[in-house]
């Protein structure tokens, strides 16, 4: 049930300048507009989108976790471990690439209790960012939503997520 116009594979080269890149897909119906992507260096992981209760979707850091907020209301959730004393920085981009998500992010234990959420709420145009130092060894979950309840198959964000490297 994701939804998707059309579905293409891609091979980026190892040497490939970071940051956005546009091209065009033809096919047999003409060309696309300019489509945006962004190449990172952090492994990146796709949502696997599920009907019904969100599930925590478990990844390991570093990533950039790609997802969508479809349908409306939806929430996304990703599961990690970190260390007691741990600082761990999410970065959610959307709006700078023109998502319209008005992303909310919360930081909860594995209890579910808040223990950190974005600083400022997110306004149009701009994009949503949270950080915080583990409390604990243990699991952990970003979760993500939409701060007006909205989506739909242009809601998708890239969610970075990292710790700094040990020296």
């Amino acid at each position: 049930d994701y939804p998707f116009d059309m579905q293409s594979r891609f091979t980026i080269s190892k040497d490939a300048p970071l940051g956005d890149s546009r091209g065009r897909i033809w096919t047999s119906q003409g060309v696309t507009t300019p489509l945006r992507f962004v190449v990172s260096e952090l492994p990146e992981v796709l949502e696997h989108e599920i009907d019904g209760d969100p599930i925590p979707q478990a990844v390991s850091l570093p990533v950039t976790a790609n997802g969508r907020i479809f349908p409306r209301e939806e929430i996304d959730l990703w599961e990690f471990k970190a260390k007691k004393g741990a600082t761990v920085t999410a970065f959610l981009n959307a709006a700078s690439f023109g998502s319209p998500v008005l992303a909310k992010l919360e930081i909860l234990d594995a209890a579910g209790n808040v223990v950190a959420e974005q600083a400022d709420r997110a306004g149009p145009g701009m994009d949503a960012m949270a950080r915080f130092t583990a409390p604990a060894d243990g699991r952990y979950i970003i979760k993500v939503t939409d701060t007006r309840g909205w989506g739909g198959e242009r809601y998708v964000y890239a969610l970075s997520i990292r710790q700094p490297m040990p020296d």
